[in-house]
């Protein structure tokens, strides 16, 4: 049985700091990361003082500004920062994985309709082949990955970047209705429980349906 090749550490884009949103900056859920060989490169939460951290104990977390200090000083090794998501708040991270050429920096299409229907602030990830968006608004409970896409709102840590992708804003905005507008287009409706009908009566997803034709088939400025 041959023996599992490990691939080249990966090199990790540098944090620019002074791209990121003052929503993110401001809290104190930041944490570090560092590449980790384990069966494949990871990136898990380290403390700034190099210990594991958790996305779900607030005392592994951070001022971002420590954690930021504790990266750019490298005494650990660092390759970024993070921040985690609490469900104590609406903020949202949608994981657009594998849909940009990191070398030429062209996005594929279908990553790009994402971004423009969501209309917040976008960055770069640390490969560089990836975009992740920051938003805020109520994911529903259902549904969290598909393919390459991936979207959560607590119990987890998103490493951030400032690698802002230019023609995005660079606040994180409010979008509920183009949040689940997104999530319905990617994951459809929660299954409902079979019930018993004592009665007919109208059953109608009226709602839904509207947000999502309306925002899905809107004419976007181009990126």
């Amino acid at each position: 049985m041959s023996a599992v090749v490990r691939p080249p550490r990966p090199r990790a884009l540098p944090v620019l700091a002074e791209n990121i949103p003052a929503d993110l900056t401001a809290a104190d859920r930041a944490v570090c990361w560092r590449y980790t060989w384990k069966g494949t490169w990871d990136k898990p939460p380290l403390t700034i003082g190099n210990t594991a951290a958790s996305s779900t104990d607030p005392s592994t977390w951070s001022a971002f500004d420590d954690a930021l200090a504790a990266y750019q000083d490298g005494a650990h090794g660092f390759d970024g920062i993070g921040v985690a998501l609490s469900a104590d708040d609406d903020l949202v991270g949608i994981d657009l994985d594998h849909c940009r050429d990191p070398k030429t920096g062209v996005i594929e299409e279908s990553a790009l309709q994402i971004v423009r229907l969501i209309n917040s602030y976008t960055e770069v990830s640390p490969s560089g082949t990836g975009l992740r968006i920051l938003l805020r608004g109520a994911l529903p409970a259902h549904g969290r990955k598909k393919g390459r896409i991936e979207t959560y709102q607590d119990r987890r840590y998103l490493t951030i970047t400032g690698q802002h992708l230019k023609g995005t804003p660079r606040t994180i905005e409010t979008r509920p209705a183009e949040l689940l507008a997104f999530h319905l287009d990617t994951f459809g409706p929660a299954a409902a429980p079979r019930q018993e009908r004592t009665a007919p009566g109208p059953v109608s997803d009226a709602d839904d349906a509207t947000i999502v034709e309306r925002l899905l088939r809107s004419r976007y400025a181009p990126l």
